[in-house]
């Protein structure tokens, strides 16, 4: 039986090198990087070995209404001896002259293929912090989940203004297909009268974050153990079992 097991992973692992790979980031439907959704396959997929990122970018994003919101994100993904991870940081802010006149519901969607022989059966953890500016409308919150072949590793949220992290663990099962195609959404929702710059992320400045700090193949999270580094930035991460070990 092999080993499962979810893990913080320091920003230097992710600067490991491999074969280029696809991500794609979603916003309400609209595809703004690579294709959505990714090419089922190996072409478009993170494979063992592989590496994507860290890339970051950004979007302005216009509702209807003509409220706008400038979108910002960072990710990263990679897959090795370690197991498959991947991490993304989400950032809105509200950049409207005045108070919003709607209710905006911001989804937004990294996604990323991994592919391997499989099953990719195990278990799955996800760490999510979020965070919501008090100056949001009345009402606002922010949630995020993360899916692998449309199967949920858990819900962290709906929350109000504040910040918040949360962890779920579950083990999935009838991931038969060699693509494993990860799905990480955030709702973002800012109700009417959100002010000039109020914001919501998957990251804070005041919260540290579970990290990986012996060389990679020292796995302590198996005994439960988790280490905690000073980290002026949260990122949000999954992190899934060694694949055909």
């Amino acid at each position: 039986m092999p080993f499962r097991y979810g893990f913080g992973l320091i920003t230097a692992l992710l600067l490991l090198p491999g074969p280029a790979a696809a991500s794609s980031i979603e916003i309400n439907s609209t595809c703004v990087v690579g294709t959505c959704p990714p090419v089922s396959g190996p072409s478009d997929a993170v494979s063992f070995g592989g590496s994507v990122g860290p890339t970051a970018g950004n979007y302005l994003y216009t509702f209807g209404n003509g409220d706008p919101f400038n979108v910002s994100w960072t990710y990263s993904a990679e897959y090795d001896s370690g197991g498959t991870r991947l991490a993304v940081d989400f950032s809105v802010d509200y950049v409207g002259i005045g108070p919003s006149t709607g209710n905006d519901s911001l989804n937004l969607q990294y996604l990323q293929n991994f592919y391997d022989t499989g099953p990719w059966d195990g278990n799955y953890t996800e760490y999510i912090p979020l965070f919501l500016s008090a100056d949001a409308g009345a009402g606002s919150t922010v949630s995020g989940e993360l899916f692998y072949d449309g199967q949920s590793v858990g819900l962290v949220g709906p929350d109000g203004p504040g910040t918040y992290s949360g962890m779920n663990s579950t083990t999935l099962t009838g991931l038969t297909d060699p693509t494993l195609s990860a799905d990480f959404q955030f709702i973002f929702n800012f109700n009417q009268g959100t002010v000039t710059n109020a914001s919501a992320s998957t990251i804070s400045s005041d919260v540290p974050e579970p990290a990986q700090t012996l060389p990679i193949g020292i796995f302590l999270v198996l005994s439960g153990l988790y280490f905690r580094f000073a980290s002026k930035r949260t990122r949000t991460e999954s992190n899934q079992r060694t694949h055909g070990i």
